[in-house]
């Protein structure tokens, strides 16, 4: 359908192909190699090698790695595998970019690869890393070669799920999808009917695209069965003998994945800001009622916090205040969303560091700001600033928190398509921007929706009763989960059905992990509540998996650093030791408010003793603001 200004013409085969052509010619310059074709090792053209007694030349490994053209600091490499694992001799590849950031020990003192997975899904582990990856190495004393990649269908692996010929096109398409609230309002039942009818085409919209421009074949491979897979086969090509791994958000639901379907070959698993992974594969509902257990009591949070802040640090709290109380300053935030549900905020002038165009603020985009901003306790301090602005009728700071009217307009009116992308950043670099290839995963990994839209009143009736199981006791995140469901109702016209895991999850006996698996979950978690992480522990069996508390708020650990959890993390990950059960780490202070002074910020020397860099290493980690939702 796009582009649009000329017909779509029909690509039945454009799923066999590497989405880059630079990658296609790599592909085609790699058959030499004695390995199977599902270990295709790719190194960068023109580039050299590692020179013999590097530590990137490991015995055991199979990948080639090239300095990347982005950062030299960092190595990166490719590495082709099945994009059907029922049919591994196929002609047909997934061609996995991989980034690593090197060991900084000599090579006797290496001590293997740590994979880490951002969230998501659809979450670029190449970008994340170029942030994260010192920073990591040095929780680890710099012992390991710390590794990530672009899962299946995201970024710069190929094929990429990106059903839009380019970024603009996305965005012109989102922007028209956006009018506020929809009505649900009960009372009128033509006017509830058109609603949900309306969501339903548009997600109807979505998924034709995709098959259309995209293909079957890619779509249905992008699951995270076959990520786990994948997984796997990096883990042999680095030449690890069992997997170190360090997951974030959505990365949980892939390492617990990984650890059901190879057991024996889990070493050292770290699940962080835990999901209750089971879920993801039987119910997108079930899977939202769970993530929403704990979104208002981070909220709540947030308010008190907030109070005990005071006026100097936390801009809702008026100067000439006697006392505040988090009853009327939740009711001001209500108000505030029921004022902009009636009456939108016109928003003539975007600050310049979003780069957006002019738009209207909606209820809808009030909610997604605060929802996001509950990620990381970090933002806590400008989200009370935007919407004390937004109060006074200035909505330029809440609207370039939610993303209104778009970001980065100037490289949007370039009008690029992703391989003129990949071939302007070159090889192994850049970020290629927003896709739907998390769409792809969620949708792929869930059943097919039960409800057909032949009866309007069934439909009417079965989807609304979701809608409230979802957003009322929810409102905060309710609504984005109701989207979820909605956006991935036709995702069954995808066939053959998408490979899904089905398999057991219990592990014990010749099915058991070489350690057990660390969950760490925080005790306000918007997302990924605590009950989560124990829910995990239970299915894994406490003989196999342990959880690790950490008393602060935001999602994933990192977000609300901790040097008592590092150390945690570390003492496992080095040494194999465990902490004792029922640890509770308390998080390092600072996060929450800060003085508008800068002092205590992530850039000051803060604490004492041996632990004074380790804490700058987990504030510049909580800067990178892993597990946050990626660009979609």
């Amino acid at each position: 359908m796009y582009p649009l200004d000329k017909p779509h013409e029909p690509r039945p085969r454009r799923e066999l192909s590497p989405r880059f052509p630079i990658l296609l010619a790599l592909l085609l310059t790699c058959l030499w190699n004695a390995e199977p074709i599902s270990r295709v090792l790719f190194s960068s053209p023109g580039s050299e090698l590692p020179t013999p007694g590097s530590p990137l030349l490991h015995e055991k490994s199979l990948l080639k790695w090239s300095t990347c053209p982005d950062n030299s600091t960092f190595y990166c490499s490719y590495l082709a595998v099945p994009l059907d694992y029922d049919e591994p001799d196929a002609d047909d590849k997934a061609v996995l970019a991989i980034r690593m950031y090197p060991a900084t020990v000599p090579d006797s003192e290496r001590l293997g690869s740590i994979f880490t997975n951002p969230g998501g899904p659809g979450g670029s582990g190449h970008a994340n890393l170029l942030r994260t990856g010192p920073l990591l190495s040095n929780i680890f004393d710099g012992k390991f070669d710390i590794v990530s990649w672009d899962p299946r269908g995201i970024n710069m692996t190929t094929p990429r799920v990106s059903c839009h010929a380019t970024d603009l096109h996305r965005k012109l398409y989102a922007l028209s999808h956006e009018t506020g609230d929809l009505s649900f309002n009960e009372k009128d039942k033509a006017l509830l009917n058109k609603t949900l009818l309306t969501a339903d085409a548009r997600a109807q919209l979505l998924t034709d695209i995709c098959r259309d421009v995209v293909g079957d074949k890619v779509l249905r491979s992008v699951t995270t069965v076959n990520v786990a897979r994948d997984l796997d086969e990096m883990r042999e090509a680095v030449g690890d003998d069992g997997l170190h791994y360090w997951g974030f958000s959505y990365g949980t639901t892939l390492g617990a994945t990984y650890v059901a379907m190879f057991p024996e070959h889990a070493d050292k698993v770290i699940l962080d800001g835990v999901v209750y992974a089971p879920e993801q594969y039987t119910s997108l509902v079930a899977h939202g009622l769970s993530a929403g257990k704990s979104t208002n009591g981070v909220f709540d949070g947030f308010i008190s916090n907030c109070i005990s802040a005071g006026s100097e640090r936390c801009a809702l709290i008026k100067s000439n205040s006697t006392t505040t109380t988090p009853k009327d300053l939740s009711a001001r935030i209500w108000a505030l969303s029921a004022r902009l549900a009636g009456m939108p905020l016109p928003v003539p002038h975007p600050t310049s560091k979003s780069g957006g165009i002019p738009t209207i603020l909606h209820r809808t985009h009030l909610i997604g700001a605060i929802f996001s901003a509950l990620y990381r306790p970090a933002s806590w301090a400008a989200l009370a600033e935007a919407l004390v602005q937004a109060e006074s009728g200035n909505g330029a700071a809440l609207a370039e928190l939610s993303e209104a009217g778009g970001k980065d307009w100037e490289v949007l009116r370039r009008n690029v398509t992703d391989a003129q992308r990949a071939e302007e950043a070159g090889w192994g670099g850049g970020v290629m921007g927003a896709s739907e290839g998390g769409m792809a995963v969620s949708c792929g990994d869930a059943p097919p929706s039960e409800v057909s839209t032949g009866d309007e009143e069934v439909w009417t009736y079965a989807w609304l009763g979701w809608l409230h199981e979802l957003a009322e006791p929810n409102p905060l995140g309710g609504p984005d989960w109701f989207d979820s469901v909605v956006r991935c109702r036709h995702w069954g016209r995808v066939q053959p059905p998408p490979a899904r895991y089905e398999g057991s999850w219990e592990l014990g006996g010749a099915r058991k992990p070489k350690n057990p698996v660390i969950f760490v979950s925080n005790s306000f978690d918007p997302i990924t509540p605590i009950t989560s992480g124990r829910r995990m522990v239970e299915t894994f069996g406490k003989e196999h998996a342990r959880l690790l508390h950490n008393n602060g708020s935001g999602h994933c650990s990192t977000n609300h650093p901790s040097v008592c959890i590092a150390k945690a993390l570390k003492a496992y990950m080095i040494n194999g030791t465990l902490f004792d059960e029922g640890t509770v780490c308390q998080p390092d202070e600072g996060i929450m408010f800060p003085p508008k002074d800068g002092k205590n910020s992530c850039k000051d020397d803060i604490g004492a003793g041996g632990d004074k860099e380790l804490r700058r290493t987990l504030r510049l980690l909580a800067d990178a603001g892993i597990g946050m939702p990626p660009d979609v």
